[in-house]
């Protein structure tokens, strides 16, 4: 082997192995932060969405940057964390008391169907004949809903997480939020220098985008929460539902769960309507939040957001709902800014290609 060649094996050698002490690096550190990596992504949305009051906090308190930060943290729990913590709790405690409060209305012997429907020629007679043979034995349909309710308990917990492990989370969100309000700047600026050696200089038009859909995504859900909440509000004072504001606010929260959502508020309430012998509320309600209150759930919201963000439709709702698939509620975010960053990546890739040409 000539001196050349040996030089270029020693230098793919150290290259290689450059290369494999980099990846057991990654790894390790994947390893170590992946129990916080959630928690480390809502801090770093919360504290890109509430930056500008951070700002104008800063500058009003002048130079004491952990004084601000520390009240920044303060309020983003009071305002935020507490009461989706709160929500979460509540929504867990109540699923498995509306399962048996159905088995026990429907193992009563009371008809599901309302006298003016019993009483349409045979429709009626029709529907009664389908609610008996389905819903006619008591002790089959209890052991069907203990069922139910139990994979429903499950499936809750697993997506919103047990109380303690919430409780864990948010105090790992709050001290990360801490950090990055009072060195966010140094953390920001050392981030980019490192990516800028990684990625070159195209970098900073990744973290714009990235930033863009941040804020496309937490505008476009505030503003689909609070529409929700209005027309459920509307639906509940139209109805008589005692409490039609708190039920309103109640269903505002409950539209950040994806898919099911306001379900969570309206269709328990339908069902305590039914049970308490109020049929035509029930069915009003329940219409009410399929047609308007749902539709503005799993719809509306991809529509706005992908407005917002001047991309394609199709493009946000497959990231709002893939990357609720695959990392849980943060996913609402993680998902259109994976696929924002690689489209804005192609799209330079592609103008490149064609001026290459």
């Amino acid at each position: 082997m000539s001196n050349m060649e040996s030089t270029a094996f020693q230098f793919w050698m150290k290259r290689l192995f450059v290369v494999f002490l980099t990846g057991v690096l990654i790894t390790l550190i994947y390893l170590i932060l992946d129990p916080f990596l959630a928690p480390i992504a809502w801090a770093i949305v919360l504290a890109h969405v509430t930056w500008p009051l951070h700002l104008r906090l800063k500058n009003a308190i002048g130079t004491w940057p952990t004084l601000c930060a520390l009240i920044m943290v303060m309020s983003t729990v009071v305002l935020i964390l507490l009461p989706l913590l709160w929500f979460a709790l509540v929504i867990q405690s109540n699923v498995v008391n509306g399962y048996h409060a159905l088995g026990m209305y429907l193992s009563s012997g009371k008809s599901l169907l309302p006298d003016a429907v019993l009483n349409v020629p045979w429709l009626g007679q029709e529907l009664q004949s389908w609610t008996k043979t389905h819903l006619g034995d008591a002790t089959a349909l209890n052991q069907q809903l203990t069922l139910w309710a139990k994979q429903g308990s499950t499936q809750l917990v697993d997506f919103f997480g047990n109380v303690g492990r919430n409780a864990a989370k948010a105090v790992f969100t709050s001290i990360t939020l801490f950090v990055l309000y009072r060195d966010g700047e140094n953390i920001l600026r050392i981030t980019k220098a490192g990516l800028c050696k990684l990625l070159g200089q195209r970098v900073h038009v990744y973290v714009q985008t990235a930033g863009e859909t941040i804020r496309a995504v937490t505008f476009g859900i505030i503003l689909i929460a609070t529409a929700q909440g209005l027309i459920a509000g509307v639906g509940f004072q139209l109805l008589g539902i005692s409490h039609a504001v708190l039920a309103g606010v109640l269903t505002a929260i409950a539209s950040l769960v994806p898919i099911v959502g306001t379900f969570l508020i309206w269709g328990p309430v339908s069902l305590w309507l039914l049970i308490n012998d109020q049929p035509w509320q029930a069915a009003g309600l329940f219409a009410w939040g399929t047609l308007l209150i749902g539709t503005a759930d799993n719809l509306i919201r991809p529509l706005v957001i992908s407005k917002m963000m001047r991309v394609s439709f199709l493009l946000v709702m497959f990231g709002v709902f893939g990357g609720i698939v695959a990392f849980g509620l943060i996913g609402l975010f993680i998902g259109p800014i994976v696929l924002a960053v690689a489209l804005t990546a192609w799209n330079e890739w592609t103008q490149d290609s064609q001026v290459a040409s």
